[in-house]
């Protein structure tokens, strides 16, 4: 059964890549009704943030918080403070695209607060970027751009993801405030 889980699973990986979102959804419930028939607590939770994952994808953020809501409470649980972290950021990320802005800042601050006990760099700069984000689309201007430049002298080299996010969000800073050749610049970075 653990490797029934697995293979539910890699087959839902495989078919939210392709844009198979249906059936990937299908193959995470089959992962996540095994790994409860197993009472595989981990990997039920992982099955939930999967469902949720996929939710997201397809904007439909409340069943998309229903889940990260049910998996964050199994980390808990488990003690997982960096897997809880994982959660509160999907979280702040469902808020944020429904305009919920207190609600994103509230879960991008949980998750940072995590990240920083940890010292998980990369953890920190996705938590960062989702506040300063969240910054901006409430004309925040000022908080943004001292949240931008606080990631920009602790982004590394090897953090790409986070390096191009940080580049679009500084470009919409720029853009905010009516400075169109830096937001341009940041296009090219």
């Amino acid at each position: 059964s653990f490797y029934l889980v697995n293979a539910y699973t890699l087959l839902g990986i495989i078919n939210k890549n392709r844009g198979f979102y249906v059936s990937s959804l299908d193959f995470y419930l089959q992962a996540l009704n095994t790994a409860k028939s197993i009472n595989d607590i981990p990997r039920e939770s992982a099955c939930l943030n999967n469902i949720g994952s996929i939710y997201q994808l397809q904007s439909k953020h409340k069943r998309a918080i229903e889940y990260f809501n049910q998996s964050l409470e199994l980390e808990k649980k488990l003690n997982q403070p960096l897997q809880q972290s994982i959660r509160l950021y999907n979280l702040g990320e469902c808020y944020k695209n429904s305009s919920s802005f207190d609600l994103a800042l509230s879960y991008f601050n949980g998750s940072l607060v995590i990240e920083k006990k940890f010292k998980n760099k990369e953890g920190i700069s996705y938590a960062e970027l989702g506040i300063a984000e969240v910054y901006i689309a409430l004309n925040r201007l000022t908080d943004a751009t001292l949240v931008l430049a606080q990631i920009e002298h602790s982004i590394g080299e090897n953090q790409v993801e986070e390096s191009i996010i940080f580049h679009k969000l500084k470009g919409a800073l720029a853009l905010c405030k009516k400075d169109f050749v830096a937001a341009l610049n940041e296009i090219h970075e």
